[in-house]
């Protein structure tokens, strides 16, 4: 038995393993790497010409993502949680008149449909693999790092109502701006 420890005492001592990274210099440098990939992106809008409407939109989706992981990750070094939340809610209007026009419009130009569900969470997708080497960093730290694109149904009152005070409020800036 005691030939069997000395043998693990030394092949454990022999194996000099890495030090743990500090989580709090891991989760540092994991902000300044997404915000260098923000700035990058940036960059490429900015040289982005105009007419190139569906890739503006593509990098200004991409940047709201990337945003939204620096969001999560100064979160979680404000609050010294071991937890980065990168997951996302997204919030879907179920209007089947209005899905149907989409479906019909993408048919007439022999594209397949694509709802804008789906394009968000390929894009959040898209994101989420931008920074691979972030969260495996994170997570080699010892940071959970949660992630999920989770829909959810938006009820449509609540979503009239919102409608309503955003139209009532830009009505009142008008009204404003006319006055002065």
């Amino acid at each position: 038995m005691s030939l069997l420890s000395g043998l693990m005492g030394f092949l454990f001592r022999s194996k000099k393993m890495p030090p743990r990274p500090n989580p709090a210099d891991v989760l540092d440098r994991a902000i300044t790497d997404t915000q260098a990939w923000y700035s990058r992106l940036s960059d490429r809008l900015d040289d982005t010409s105009e007419d190139s409407y569906a890739t503006r939109n593509e990098l200004r989706d991409r940047m709201y993502y990337v945003q939204h992981f620096e969001d999560a990750m100064k979160q979680a070094k404000a609050t010294s949680s071991m937890t980065v939340d990168l997951s996302i809610r997204y919030g879907v209007y179920d209007d089947p008149e209005d899905d149907a026009i989409a479906r019909y419009e993408a048919a007439s130009c022999g594209l397949e449909y694509v709802s804008d569900e789906q394009r968000e969470e390929a894009e959040y997708a898209s994101a989420l693999w931008g920074i691979t080497e972030v969260q495996q960093a994170l997570e080699a730290a010892g940071f959970t790092v949660l992630t999920g694109f989770h829909a959810y149904l938006i009820d449509p009152e609540e979503s009239q109502r919102a409608m309503e005070a955003f139209h009532a409020e830009i009505l009142a800036e008008q009204e404003q701006a006319a006055c002065a």
